[in-house]
């Protein structure tokens, strides 16, 4: 009913919406900050122009003046930022019962129409970090990925820098088997005058020896 007959009286001064101080009274203490900025865009709608001044008083105690003090101080701060103007009625004010209301029946779906808005506002929002979290998910698993590929390269590169021959090493079937039995080389068969000789300066028929080239 409120948004009625301000539209009415509006349609008969034209107020100019830069001298328009809007004050909405008794809200919960715990819902002034949230609901401002709603209220201005829901007033925004129903009343077909900009609200560019919008004061929000809470409910206060009728024994606290220092809240009374605040809301003065906070209306007279808006009074002193609007411009002054002189505003004349170019029509009458009429509200017919039956215009009355079909007005509240636009009213009614005007506000039908922005709840709706606004929880496709809320559901887009909603998904909107539903999919940022999807994201973060993802950016995470790659990161864990990569991380177990450098470690994965980093042991291959330990494991092909390590000797094949260190101690204990047993050749694979494919390779070849490596013999350090050292050969065994008798020395009866070299000539006669390579061959050790005994005390009495006769070749020693017996010495054998085993030699490693080297």
């Amino acid at each position: 009913e409120d948004i009625v007959a301000f539209n009415a009286i509006n349609k008969a001064y034209r107020f100019d919406e830069k001298s328009i101080i809007f004050v909405i009274n008794q809200l919960d203490k715990d819902k002034v900050n949230d609901y401002k900025s709603s209220a201005k865009e829901k007033l925004n709608k129903l009343l077909n122009l900009t609200v560019r001044h919008l004061c929000v008083v809470p409910k206060i105690g009728a024994s606290s003046s220092n809240e009374k003090k605040a809301i003065q101080s906070e209306l007279l701060a808006a009074i002193k930022l609007v411009p002054a103007k002189m505003h004349k009625k170019e029509q009458d004010i009429t509200l017919l019962l039956t215009e009355l209301s079909g007005l509240k029946n636009q009213i009614v779906e005007l506000q039908k129409k922005f709840e709706d808005e606004k929880a496709k506002d809320r559901l887009k929002l909603q998904q909107k970090e539903h999919q940022l979290q999807l994201e973060r998910k993802e950016h995470q698993l790659e990161l864990e990925r990569e991380k177990t590929r450098r470690m994965m390269e980093t042991m291959h590169i330990r494991d092909s820098s390590t000797s094949v021959y260190g101690p204990g090493f047993a050749p694979t079937p494919c390779e070849p088997r490596p013999s350090y039995a050292p050969p065994v080389f008798d020395i009866s068969r070299f000539p006669t005058g390579s061959r050790p000789l005994k005390a009495d300066g006769t070749p020693d028929l017996r010495f054998k020896i085993n030699s490693i080239f080297k």
